[in-house]
C-alpha cells in the first residue's frame, strides 16, 4: 500500500469515528497534516430508583 492509500485510509476511519462516537472533531487539510482534536467525554450514569 502506497503513502497515499494509507493516508486516505486513515482520514477515513476519523471522519467514521468523528460520526459515530462523537469523541473527536477532524479536519482533514489533504495538502497537508489535518487538524484532530479529542472532544471531552463525560459518561452520564442512567440509575433509576422506584419506590
Amino acid at each position: 500500500m502506497g503513502k497515499t492509500a494509507y493516508r486516505r485510509q486513515i482520514i477515513n476511519v476519523l471522519k467514521k469515528l468523528e460520526s459515530k462516537y462523537k469523541l473527536i472533531k477532524f479536519s482533514p487539510c489533504y495538502a497537508n497534516g489535518g487538524d484532530l482534536n479529542i472532544l471531552r467525554y463525560e459518561k452520564v450514569s442512567h440509575n433509576s430508583t422506584s419506590s
